[in-house]
């Protein structure tokens, strides 16, 4: 039965943190979110020029008859 609980629970909290509601840290949470998606879109932009960089690109393949 003690098996069966540990291998159920998702997470078992080591260090004893107490839980905290989202809304107390909301400018926080924002700000987390606004550099993950810029964090994000520098990476992509980065992996663009890279392959332009290489010589390949993303142009559309041109029409054959």
């Amino acid at each position: 039965n003690a098996v069966v609980k540990k291998a159920v629970e998702p997470a078992y909290n080591f260090y004893g943190i107490q839980p905290q509601k989202v809304s107390d840290k909301i400018l926080l949470m924002a700000g987390l979110l606004v550099f993950y998606v810029f964090y994000t879109i520098m990476w992509g932009y980065a992996i663009f020029f890279v392959f332009e960089g290489l010589g390949l690109s993303m142009k559309k393949a041109k029409h054959k008859h």
